[in-house]
């Protein structure tokens, strides 16, 4: 055997035995992610939904693009009372009825929204006036945005996400991934050849 075809045989045993690792690799970490057109579309409106989410705080509370990452289905329902009664306060009685993953975001961030609007505007006149925002003056923005407070608002870009497990069953779909602060797992459904968020669970907070 000569030594140009030894060098080939090393090369590509090297080559299996590195795909072969790399194949239990990712089954160690439960990495599944497939390489197809609706794996990559179910990426995509996840990775949107952070803009969506952040747009919302940014122009006041308009969630008008919500409908085109989130939808109502069955797969969520209201955690609680509370939860029911926010929906309510925010989108009215009707509305609230719907109790899915749509909705509840909708509410959610019409609210925060509202408050970093007020707060914003609350923080111009007391810096015009060289002070800080007074409690009374908190207590008006949670009266007047649906009993919230200012979330943070972060900057930069959305953070970068690393998905684990995409499966994908006919017009439904589970991904789980990690955006830097927790794990999560999401729930999607195809709508007219869309895939949308129907919920969204942590399964892992970092500290």
């Amino acid at each position: 055997m000569n030594k140009k075809l030894i060098a080939t045989a090393f090369f590509f045993i090297i080559l299996m035995i590195s795909i072969v690792y790399l194949g239990i690799t990712r089954a160690r970490a439960g990495i599944n992610v497939p390489n197809t057109q609706d794996s990559q579309e179910i990426q995509e409106v996840i990775h949107h939904s952070y803009t969506v989410f952040r747009g919302a705080l940014r122009n006041g509370g308009d969630v008008s693009e919500f409908q085109y990452v989130f939808i109502n289905t069955p797969d969520y329902s209201y955690e609680n009372d509370d939860v029911r009664s926010f929906v309510s306060l925010v989108l009215g009685t009707e509305q609230a009825k719907n109790g899915g993953y749509l909705t509840v975001m909708q509410a959610k961030y019409i609210a925060y929204g509202c408050a970093i609007r007020l707060f914003k505007e609350t923080e111009k006149i007391a810096k015009k006036e060289n002070r800080e925002v007074t409690p009374d003056e908190f207590k008006f923005i949670q009266d007047n945005c649906y009993g919230v407070f200012p979330p943070s608002l972060s900057e930069g870009a959305p953070p970068k996400l690393e998905f684990k497990i995409i499966d994908i069953e006919g017009d439904r779909a589970t991904a789980r991934y990690d955006d830097g602060a927790a794990l999560l797992e999401a729930t999607l459904v195809r709508e007219n050849g869309r895939w949308l968020i129907a919920n969204i669970k942590p399964i892992e907070i970092h500290f």
